[in-house]
């Protein structure tokens, strides 16, 4: 089983929210690594089955987070300080954790080469991905840019680490300059990833970019429910009856009666067990009508048709 994951700057998460929720249930995404997602402290974007873990700037824009499926056994994990807005957690893989790192560069900031390099060196499998505002030639880009460079050098004089781009842009302009390839997934020690290709979805200047992570992730098993709208009272009846005697417990100390409690609670959750049925609780985002789907999907072919 591969992780599937997706980085995606959203250019404001709220606002976004249903598309997203849209994307990640058509392409059952795993692990969803946000930039740009504009939130502030009174925001509260729910996306069941999901849990955020969020970077939020405090001021205008900017903001990283992640989404893990709840039934993945994952924690958030200490990043180092930087100009970049980073934020990271560990995903449980049996003897392998992976560790995902949600980063985003702002324009006005310096590539911070140090902490990439520092996460990157880890002994555990890395991702690294979203947005470095990082323009180069290497991965499609009509020109570049110091950001770009920059890590072109780091990229060549680190040959542990492995850089993964989609064969389309990621990022059209809004301001009607060439698009570029911005949006790009970093991981280590030679652990290559696969699928790699953009999703012509959701509304921001930026398309998502999904791919694979070659690893088996912990998952923890949601708990059932019991039904007890389809019980057989009966069978119930029956088996407690069988289970337990009428004749007078002694109760004559404490432990008598904390004995006595226990066994007659174990009583019946033994009947309950074989007479009422159980149902796992599995929460089901909501998903796009196929009309907006379809408006959605017109709207990419257009814009992208229009930029290149």
């Amino acid at each position: 089983m591969a992780l599937k994951t997706m980085t995606y700057n959203a250019r404001g998460l709220q606002r976004q929210l249903s598309e997203i929720i849209d994307i990640i249930v058509e392409n059952r995404v795993d692990v969803v690594l946000l930039t740009e997602t504009h939130l502030r402290e009174a925001h509260k974007p729910y996306i069941p089955g999901f849990t955020i873990h969020r970077k939020d700037r405090g001021t205008s824009g900017g903001g990283v987070a992640i989404l893990v499926k709840n039934e993945i056994r994952h924690r958030q994990i200490m990043v180092p300080s930087s100009e970049m807005e980073i934020i990271g957690v560990q995903v449980n893989a049996g003897t392998r954790p992976v560790n995902f790192f949600s980063v985003y560069k702002p324009p006005d900031t310096k590539l911070d080469c140090d902490v990439l390099h520092d996460i990157l060196s880890e002994p555990q499998v890395t991702v690294v991905a979203g947005d470095f505002n990082a323009k180069h030639t290497f991965w499609n880009c009509s020109g570049k840019n110091t950001a770009g460079t920059t890590l072109y050098k780091f990229i060549e004089a680190n040959r542990h680490v492995h850089l993964s781009v989609p064969t389309e842009f990621t990022h059209f302009p809004d301001n009607g300059n060439s698009p570029s390839t911005l949006d790009l997934v970093l991981t280590n020690r030679g652990h290559k990833i696969a699928r790699t290709r953009v999703l012509h979805s959701g509304s921001s200047d930026h398309l998502p970019v999904y791919f694979q992570v070659q690893q088996f992730p912990e998952i923890i098993f949601p708990e059932a429910s019991l039904q007890y709208h389809l019980a057989d009272w009966n069978l119930f009846r029956e088996s407690l009856n069988d289970a337990t005697s009428t004749a007078k417990p002694a109760l004559t100390t404490d432990q008598d009666i904390d004995d006595a409690v226990e066994k007659f609670t174990s009583d019946i959750v033994s009947s309950l067990r074989i007479s009422v049925p159980k149902k796992s609780t599995i929460i089901k985002p909501p998903v796009l009508p196929d009309e907006i789907k379809r408006l959605i999907s017109t709207k990419n072919r257009v814009f992208v048709t229009q930029r290149v």
